[in-house]
């Protein structure tokens, strides 16, 4: 009867052990998901390969400097109007352009939303006939460093080209001290002249009369 009552705490220890073990194993197990969990994340970064001002610009339609006036988002995009400034490369013919880029939500390379009132680089394509600037194209704020980067490639560039259609012409009104027109000048002068030769006319039919 004693040997019976003197083993049963030795029964329950390795119970207790296995249970602390399970419990052991449960927390580590936890903490597994949670750090692949975490890291998920961190592998849809966006991983820019280091920054190459020339190959940025090889790679692009146009390279121009302009400032973001004003952002909205459009569809899966922000569309942003900017007051082009200096053309590097490519012909662009409006001074109010829309540039598109890519929103971070579903692209993490996207350049997102730009800052209003702020001045950029932009290294540019043409996407569905869309002048739009992907991330990790070299589009960035116009640091003196980049510009003068860009400068080295292109020189100092120029600005846009205004298409001839889209310049209104400017008529000014013909003011008192104009010279006055060809007409006006003459119209004395031809008056006089037609006065004489229907006096010559005259003259000659009463002559004509007085002969007869």
């Amino acid at each position: 009867m004693s040997r019976s009552l003197t083993s049963a705490p030795a029964l329950r220890r390795p119970a207790a052990l296995l249970a602390t073990v399970l419990l052991v194993l449960g927390v580590l197990g936890a903490g597994a998901v949670a750090l692949v969990g975490g890291a998920a994340p961190a592998a849809a970064a966006c991983r820019c390969a280091p920054s190459d001002t020339e190959a940025d610009a090889r790679a692009a339609r146009y390279v121009f400097t302009g400032t973001v006036e004003q952002s909205a988002a459009r569809g899966r995009t922000w569309v942003q109007e900017v007051s082009v400034e200096t053309v590097y490369k490519g012909t662009v013919t409006e001074i109010a352009l829309e540039v598109v880029t890519e929103s971070r939500a579903d692209e993490p390379c996207g350049l997102g939303r730009l800052a209003t009132g702020s001045e950029y680089v932009f290294f540019a394509g043409l996407v569905d006939d869309r002048v739009t600037a992907r991330g990790c194209g070299g589009t960035a704020p116009a640091r003196p460093a980049l510009v003068l980067a860009v400068e080295d490639l292109y020189g100092e560039g120029a600005p846009p080209s205004v298409d001839p259609g889209e310049v209104e012409a400017v008529i000014e009104p013909v003011g008192a001290d104009a010279p006055a027109d060809f007409t006006r000048t003459a119209a004395p002068g031809l008056a006089l002249v037609l006065v004489g030769l229907l006096g010559l006319v005259l003259a000659r039919w009463v002559g004509r009369r007085s002969d007869g």
